[in-house]
């Protein structure tokens, strides 16, 4: 096994490394394993026990947000400075402290695997200091605002959403994959049991991310309104198209 530094101290550092790999009978990590290497495998294993969306949100931050600058670092050659240095330049790039945060996320879970699987011995991402999150106030509707919203979407194709939106406080993905066979309106609710999401490029119906996603919404007088116009309209635009009506892109 031969170990290789930029300084006399990073060499002797990664000595007794592996000299302690070696008393605790584990494997000596390979020096020409580089992070971009081993995401791919990593993404390959966690694939299967992933939520679609959820593995693309993996992917795609190790994709564009790390891999591009880290990706040809030896594994065992990566620092805290490293992850510190490009979370800093991704902040001047306008990213959000939140969002960096996110990715760190996926980067420190990838390196816990690595250490899992003896491929690394410390995991450097426990040791980074991460963007301070400041906390901003949401800006919201006043009722004024609101009642000026509702009125302006009377008679908006999109009306019923819209109102929707406003009353029940679901998510958008939540109302884009709600269904009829969801909505009672005769008692003024709505069951939350899926989401229109993009994956892939492609729409798709998926279930709540969470159990707790999954719940019955009640609905006010106004929502219970629109829903009943909109459920007319979708009728008549039914019998008028025929065949060619496609109740999924209405």
């Amino acid at each position: 096994k031969y170990l290789y530094g930029r300084t006399r101290q990073e060499v002797a550092r990664k000595l007794t490394q592996a000299l302690k790999t070696t008393q605790d009978n584990l494997p000596i990590p390979s020096s020409r394993l580089t992070l971009a290497v081993f995401a791919d495998k990593w993404l390959a294993s966690v694939r299967p026990s992933l939520r679609p969306r959820t593995y693309q949100s993996y992917e795609s931050a190790l994709r564009v947000h790390i891999l591009p600058t880290l990706g040809r670092i030896q594994l065992d050659a990566l620092q805290p400075s490293d992850l510190e240095l490009l979370y800093a330049r991704l902040t001047q790039d306008g990213l959000s402290a939140q969002s960096i945060r996110t990715y760190h996320v996926r980067v420190h879970t990838m390196l816990n695997r690595a250490v899992k699987w003896g491929v690394l011995t410390r995991n450097v991402a426990s040791l980074v200091a991460l963007p301070r999150i400041v906390t901003r106030e949401l800006a919201v509707f006043s009722q004024q605002e609101a009642k000026a919203f509702l009125q302006a979407a009377i008679g908006h194709r999109l009306e019923a959403l819209f109102v929707l939106a406003l009353t029940t406080g679901a998510r958008q993905g939540e109302l884009l994959g709600l269904r009829w066979d969801r909505v009672d309106l005769d008692n003024g609710h709505i069951d939350i049991r899926q989401a229109l999401q993009r994956i892939d490029g492609r729409f798709q119906l998926v279930e709540p991310k969470t159990s707790g996603s999954a719940r019955r919404v009640a609905l006010t007088d106004i929502a219970v309104e629109a829903l009943r116009h909109h459920h007319t309209r979708q009728l008549k635009e039914a019998l008028r198209l025929g065949q060619a009506w496609d109740n999924d892109m209405n």
